[in-house]
């Protein structure tokens, strides 16, 4: 089977990525152009596959999460080649886009995927092999919200190529609430696992593993009996059943006193929505100045939320090893 990763669009888009290919038809000698079926934006091309293989890609999109987000068609460009150019539909800059597509190629590429190794160029093939004297233009941007991805099968079925649907993976709904009592050990896992996958070229490997919270009854007990203290106040991500991330403010100490989310969900903004919730929570008890103290893994997050570097320090963790942490603050007012 020859499969890729692509976006496919809704009707309305389709269509006027048909009219575009008739404008470019009108401007050209000769070429093949898009049929409606087979307009697509492809994010990661896989070739042929064998059973296991495609077992494996859908692995890959089942652990890739990421809320619906919007796309912008706004220019028409070309790739040159001997025999008539590629012409295409290309995507305005999209930050959320890029990291949807590096996500799906570093971990097809650890499940063993040979990819392409040129930069990725987002953009809907209109036409091949087209011979035509118009340079590439600027049109009125147009899109929708990406609401899925689909693994694609390309075939020739008499003569033409067919894409057809193998699998389609579609976002994850996200959650927010308050933290209860019972979440306690789900809330030692959270931190445990985010920590103990964070970057050895930050803290060596020994730090972390002392960082990491250890998970036995009476841990668990003393967290549950802090998820009852009102001057502690943490909100959780959520999806499915699963806790997924976790913000906690101290209200007496002005203090966000962690942050965490899994790696797997990465890139999705869950941890710019919980710091965000735990400041709307402080500002709405009066605290107009909030404290953090940052890992070295996590300052470039807190500094894209506004906070200022105060100090660093060594934290004491137990066996006397330290951690070299930073103090932040933000205004809230």
């Amino acid at each position: 089977m020859r499969l890729f990763i692509a976006i496919n669009f809704g009707q309305e888009v389709k269509n006027r990525l048909l009219g575009l290919c008739d404008d470019l038809r009108a401007y050209s000698e000769r070429g093949h152009f898009g049929l409606p079926q087979n307009l697509h934006l492809t994010l990661a091309f896989l070739g042929e596959c064998n059973t296991n293989q495609t077992k494996a890609v859908q692995s890959v999109l089942q652990s890739t999460y990421f809320d619906p987000f919007d796309i912008l068609i706004d220019h028409i460009g070309c790739f040159k080649r001997d025999f008539g150019d590629i012409w295409w539909a290309g995507v305005a800059e999209n930050p959320t886009l890029s990291h949807l597509q590096r996500t799906l190629t570093n971990k097809l590429i650890a499940a063993g995927f040979e990819l392409e190794k040129r930069k990725y160029t987002p953009h809907i093939t209109l036409g091949r092999e087209v011979v035509t004297d118009r340079q590439a233009w600027k049109i009125e941007s147009f899109g929708e919200t990406v609401r899925s991805i689909e693994l694609m099968q390309s075939e020739r079925v008499d003569g033409a190529l067919k894409y057809s649907v193998v699998y389609s993976h579609k976002p994850v709904n996200i959650t927010y609430r308050s933290a209860q009592s019972p979440d306690a050990e789900a809330l030692l896992q959270t931190r445990r696992s985010v920590v103990l996958c964070s970057d050895t070229e930050k803290y060596p490997r020994v730090i972390l593993e002392a960082w990491a919270p250890l998970i036995n009854p009476v841990t668990i007990q003393k967290e549950a009996e802090a998820l009852k203290d009102s001057d502690r106040i943490t909100i959780v991500a959520q999806s499915g059943q699963q806790i997924v991330g976790l913000c906690t403010l101290g209200v007496s100490e002005g203090l966000l006193k962690q942050c965490y989310v899994l790696s797997e969900f990465a890139g999705m903004g869950i941890a710019t929505k919980l710091v965000q919730q735990i400041e709307t929570i402080a500002k709405n008890r009066g605290i107009q100045l909030l404290k953090l103290s940052s890992s070295l893994i996590a300052l470039d997050f807190y500094r894209k939320q506004g906070y200022t570097e105060l100090n660093r320090y060594y934290y004491e963790l137990d066996h006397g090893l330290q951690m070299l942490c930073v103090m932040m603050e933000k205004c809230l007012i």
